[in-house]
């Protein structure tokens, strides 16, 4: 009888071993899914303030090209009457400007 109370406890024992060990794995996966979450937030957040800087680059540079050497330097709300809608303002000033 006593070795079967021994043997019980020994599985008890066991078992709450391996539940720990379960609850610790679990707690551990927990803890690194959180920490990846908040690295990705980070991220994500970098990568949009930067797309936000630098969106615009290629719309100012276009009015800066423009502003400065279509129209004869006049400004880029004078439409030049030998240049087409359909082509860019950079094409306009490599091809008007060399």
């Amino acid at each position: 009888m006593e070795s079967d109370i021994r043997d019980c406890e020994k599985k008890r024992e066991a078992i709450e071993q391996n539940v720990e060990g379960g609850v610790k794995a679990v707690d551990d996966l927990y803890l690194r899914l959180c920490a990846e979450f908040e690295y990705y937030k980070k991220r994500t957040a970098r990568e949009m303030d930067k797309f936000k800087k630098f969106a615009s680059e290629s719309l100012i540079k276009e009015i800066l090209i423009d502003c400065c050497f279509n129209n004869n330097g006049k400004g880029w709300w004078v439409k030049s009457p030998n240049t087409s809608p359909s082509r860019s303002l950079k094409t306009q000033c490599l091809v008007s400007y060399g």
